[in-house]
């Protein structure tokens, strides 16, 4: 009899444990400090947190380390694991790696990793980590070194949610929010000075385990306009840069410098306040049909983006076309708002963040269009999903934002955060439905791949109909580096500094 599918694709895991082991010709070079001016991977260093959010990995996981990392194949490479085997359909065993000390010099032990999985677990600490182990339901130590997580349901992806979550020390996390301040961890870097609200300084961690961190020092600058950030870059202030609009692409290139275009893991997508009009499936399925995603990611993003046509990129699990361009259809749109007795034009407000009005303006000017004439509200990142501001919303609301960046790498991000049961989109007024929630539990247990592939497109056509989100596109992450910094490319959908060597 053939073995399951989950002791085929554990065993796969254990034998790509080796390409983890430090590579003997890769020495630290002296004396070398890198600049890094950024915003997104970094939003304001108000906090260093690790644990905040996923969409947040700078300085997070520079200092910190994570259980295993995704390999530019679509593999796992182990980080603090040795091996992650799926012992039963609801049982992974972490087994860790061996002489791994904190950088206040404690031993990593299983107990660590079980006080941090279960410190994300707890909703006292708000930490934006727990989508990631929603379906964890206990986490055994087994011995000093060896670990189980043990899931509500089969679960035949969770090795996948564990990509972007730190380890934090158990004695850290028992005394408070210490660990906001000045993370006690086991990666490449240890903190030596912050600016809140500007920029953080690191240097080399004595204590790491694994080959020698590259940079004797390393600072992290938080700047918000992509002007200053380029300066940086051609003043020399600064190495390695990211977020650049594409316009600045031949200016960098002109310049001498190299361009580095990663695949891009954040999504742009619209969704609504589900208040009147907005609750009616037909009016939300109007504004997909109004919208013409590839001419909008031609005209802001240029060569620099995908249009989206699942939800999620190619390549990503779970990529299945449900949303073909050709949908887009502005006498459909039409036909639709009649339909659910809408009088035309229906005038409704546009909400974003200033960083996208660019890109909300392309998209009012397609849904006028269709008859749907929008007045673009420009708010503060942190507001636009304010709940208090949403409640007090005399009406329905179109919303245009671009996060929810998906370190797994698997459709299974979004349909978690838009369309299971606890759906973040519940406390705008959306009630996902039972037979969705239901696909999704079959997903995540689905140890096949082609059935579920098969799962993922279902979803998926049951999202299409009910048009909570209407996927808008993928931008790449462009970054620009200087003659003094080697980078050959991580595909982790964020600056992997393992990977950022010196010249």
């Amino acid at each position: 009899m053939s073995r399951p599918a989950w002791v085929r694709w554990s065993a796969w895991i254990l034998l790509c444990a080796p390409l983890a082991l430090p590579a003997a010709t890769l020495q630290a070079a002296p004396s070398k400090r890198l600049v890094i001016s950024q915003i997104e991977e970094t939003r304001d260093l108000r906090t260093l947190d690790p644990l905040w959010s996923m969409d947040v990995p700078i300085p997070g996981l520079m200092v910190c380390d994570s259980l295993v990392r995704r390999t530019p194949e679509g593999g796992f490479r182990p980080l603090l694991a040795q091996s992650i085997q799926r012992v039963s359909s609801r049982v992974w065993r972490i087994q860790l790696r061996g002489g791994v000390r904190f950088s206040d010099g404690s031993p990593l032990t299983a107990g660590d990793v079980k006080a941090t999985l279960d410190y994300i677990r707890d909703p006292q600490s708000r930490s934006g980590m727990r989508r990631m182990v929603s379906y964890v339901d206990e986490v055994r130590v087994l011995n000093p070194r060896t670990v189980d997580v043990v899931t509500s349901v089969p679960h035949a992806l969770q090795a996948h949610f564990l990509v972007p979550v730190p380890i934090l020390s158990r004695q850290q996390l028992d005394r408070g929010g210490e660990h906001r301040r000045k993370p006690v961890c086991t990666g490449p870097y240890v903190l030596d000075g912050w600016d809140p609200g500007s920029s953080v300084r690191l240097r080399r961690n004595p204590l790491y385990w694994g080959r020698d961190a590259y940079w004797d020092e390393v600072v992290v600058r938080a700047v918000p306009e992509p002007a200053t950030r380029l300066a940086d870059l051609l003043s020399g202030g600064a190495q390695l840069v990211g977020d650049l609009l594409p316009e600045m692409v031949p200016r960098v290139r002109g310049a001498g410098y190299r361009v580095l275009v990663e695949l891009g893991v954040r999504t742009a997508y619209l969704t609504f306040l589900f208040k009147p009009p907005f609750h009616d499936a037909r009016v939300r399925r109007a504004v997909y049909h109004a919208l013409d995603r590839a001419a909008l990611s031609r005209a802001v993003f240029g060569e620099f983006a995908a249009p989206a046509v699942s939800v999620v990129p190619r390549g990503f699990g779970g990529y299945a076309e449900v949303f073909p361009l050709s949908d887009y259809d502005p006498p459909r749109a039409r036909a639709l708002l009649r339909e659910a007795g809408v009088p035309l034009p229906l005038r409704v407000s546009l909400d974003t963040a200033a960083s996208w009005v660019t890109l909300a303006q392309v998209a009012q000017a397609q849904l006028r269009e269709a008859g749907i004439e929008t007045e673009i509200t420009v708010l503060d990142r942190a507001l636009v999903f304010d709940p208090q501001r949403l409640r007090d919303a005399d009406g329905g609301r179109i919303i245009l934002f671009l996060a929810l960046d998906n370190h797994m790498f698997d459709a299974m991000r979004p349909f978690e955060a838009f369309l299971a049961a606890q759906s973040f989109l519940k406390a705008m007024g959306y009630q996902p439905d039972a037979e969705t929630d239901r696909l999704i539990q079959a997903y995540v247990g689905e140890e096949d791949v082609r059935r579920r592939l098969d799962l993922s497109r279902a979803i998926q056509l049951r999202a299409k109909s009910q048009a909570p989100v209407v996927w808008l596109l993928y931008p790449d992450l462009i970054y620009a580096l200087s003659g003094a910094v080697r980078w050959p490319g991580s595909r982790a959908g964020r600056i992997e500094i393992r990977d950022v060597w010196p010249r």
